[in-house]
């Protein structure tokens, strides 16, 4: 009995070591995104429109809008390399501006590439009638 015990607590102690020296892969710098084509801040036409950006990225990744209500990203996900990110931003009908955030985060990096999108007012009410 005390000898299967023991063979129990040192495959449990060799196993527990093998688990405990698995090294993990350590996060990398900066956001693994390069070679852009848009600044911080994008102006988008009020009535809406597709924009297409490109970029380099060091891995994989996810691109996420924080209002995709008019704000939707068509091109979610790429892989490392050249990439394009389709963004279609709808037509604004409010007599209020608005501003969105982009992130794009890359597999591996702790930071995420934020930009943001804005449009200006796409109506106000002059009078008796409705203008631009």
């Amino acid at each position: 009995m005390r000898k299967h015990i023991t063979r129990y607590f040192s495959l449990i102690a060799a196993l527990l070591l093998t688990l405990g020296c698995k090294e993990e892969m350590p996060l990398l710098e900066g956001t693994g995104i390069s070679e852009t084509n848009w600044e911080a801040s994008i102006i988008a036409d009020h009535e809406g429109e597709l924009l297409s950006l490109t970029f380099t990225s060091a891995a994989a990744w996810e691109a996420l809008s924080a209002d995709p209500s008019w704000c939707e990203i068509i091109t979610p996900s790429g892989v490392a390399g050249d990439a394009a990110l389709r963004i279609k931003v709808g037509n604004n009908v409010s007599i209020e501006p608005r501003e969105t955030s982009i992130s794009i985060q890359v597999e591996g990096y702790p930071l995420p590439e934020v930009f943001t999108i804005s449009q200006e007012a796409g109506v106000t009410e002059q009078g008796e009638g409705r203008y631009r």
